[in-house]
């Protein structure tokens, strides 16, 4: 059983897409130079990479025997070595990734005249876990085609394929990144990573949950760029903004009181109301149901005519269901309380006196209605930002560009395990940065990269 309760993914197609589009935004820098090697028969190679890297989201089978074996050369300590091994069996994501059209001007020796060859580089890459908590592609295996110059392919696969590998891993770390949004600062574990149905996902747990632990094998139905969370993180989100939704109020009024046709009771009242422990359940589309426990207190002032003022406490609860609706704002992804369904409030009242014993039920009825009022005006319109989707900034090499989110779709799916999941499912667009960038800044707002 897996420990799990957001899930970011992009699929096949969409990370071919972003690459296209870094690659077109960012050419000739960084996929056009040249490696100066200077060693025996390989002096330099000026390299024309021609075409974005296409990814293979599946499994790499050459890269876990590859580490494994470079494993065994770390320590001669057997049980060290077993124990990294069974690591990279159990942990490491692969998949492959290659450079389809590629023009290498191969020069043997400095001076002499370069021989211009095409060719293409495999990779077998591994999906890392950087500080930041962000999947990051790493190639780690790699190797260079040239058909017809089989000779020249074994000199430049032993002495210049570490620079090509460097200038991939460059690309990749700067541009090519998965990463669980910032939840408007709730605290996840660690994210865990998998390949699965050509697509590369990330899931994490909250952390209160304890550490992530992967389901079964799963199906999404989802594509594209993706994130879908479940009702506990709704919940974690919406106990941080009830936590400092408070509401202040006040009353008065002059109410008749029999049997006593000549004596009115004159009341005054000063309260305050907040909310919290809200409960999420996932409905149709982008709605859901929000229940919450609100509660308060005040003081009140009951006089009946001709006597002293009598000074009381007051103690409010009560638990209104709401009605909310998933939505993007500018690019807030943010739920919004549409509708307050009706909904008693509990008075206590202490102490009372007995003068005052026979109209308690009086008071109480001339306070609900205006404390009950106040609750669902604070409620009304609420917004709980859930977590920030708008353009991040990244550098590559020097050249900053965007890549924002497009074309985005709010709703409810129901995941492989059953549960209901809200869902954010759209593409990613790229574009140089014309103009200094400022990230957003509100409570939810991502680190930006």
């Amino acid at each position: 059983m897996g420990n799990y309760n957001v899930v970011v993914g992009i699929d096949q197609g969409s990370i071919n897409k972003l690459s296209s589009q870094i690659y077109s935004t960012v050419y000739p820098t960084l996929f056009k130079g040249e490696a100066l090697v200077d060693k025996p028969l390989l002096y330099s190679v000026d390299y024309d990479i021609r075409q974005a890297p296409v990814f293979t989201l599946q499994p790499n089978e050459e890269v876990i025997p590859q580490l494994k074996e470079q494993a065994k050369t770390l320590s001669d300590d057997a049980e060290i070595t077993e124990a990294l091994c069974e690591h990279i069996d159990k942990s490491t994501v692969t998949f492959s990734m290659d450079i389809k059209t590629m023009t290498f001007g191969i020069t043997p020796t400095k001076g002499q005249k370069s021989i211009t060859v095409d060719g293409s580089i495999s990779t077998g890459c591994v999906a890392e876990i950087d500080t930041k908590g962000r999947i990051v592609p790493v190639v780690t295996t790699a190797k260079i085609a040239l058909p017809k110059f089989e000779t020249l392919a074994e000199l430049l696969n032993k002495l210049a394929l570490p620079y090509f590998i460097d200038v991939l891993n460059t690309f990749l770390k700067n541009g090519i990144i998965l990463q669980v949004p910032s939840f408007a600062g709730v605290e996840f574990s660690p994210p865990v990573a998998r390949i699965e149905n050509n697509m590369l996902a990330a899931y994490s747990a909250l952390k209160s949950t304890g550490p992530t632990v992967l389901p079964p094998s799963e199906v999404w139905p989802v594509s594209k760029e993706f994130v879908v969370f479940d009702e506990a993180v709704a919940v974690a989100v919406a106990s941080g903004v009830l936590a400092v939704t408070q509401k202040s109020g006040s009353t008065s009024t002059k109410i008749e009181v029999w049997p006593f046709p000549k004596a009115y009771l004159d009341l005054s009242a000063s309260y305050h109301v907040g909310v919290k422990d809200p409960v999420f359940v996932f409905q149709h589309e982008n709605l859901a149901d929000m229940g919450v426990s609100a509660y308060g207190g005040g003081s009140v002032s009951a006089k009946l005519t001709g006597l002293p003022a009598i000074p009381l406490g007051l103690t409010i609860t009560a638990s209104p269901l709401t009605r909310a609706r998933l939505s993007i704002v500018n690019g807030e992804i943010l739920y919004t309380i549409y509708a307050v369904d009706s909904f008693n409030v509990d008075l206590d009242i202490e102490p009372i006196p007995s003068v005052i014993n026979k109209f308690i039920s009086l008071i109480i009825s001339s306070l609900t209605t205006p404390i009950a009022q106040l609750i669902g005006v604070m409620l009304q319109g609420l917004t709980i930002p859930v977590y920030y989707v708008g353009p991040q900034h990244f550098t590559e090499e020097g050249i900053d560009f965007m890549i924002t989110p497009v074309d985005q779709v709010v709703g409810t799916i129901q995941g492989p395990d059953g549960k209901k999941l809200a869902s954010v499912m759209g593409d990613l667009q790229v574009r140089k940065s014309e103009v200094n960038y400022y990230p957003k800044l509100t409570s939810n707002t991502n680190e930006q990269y």
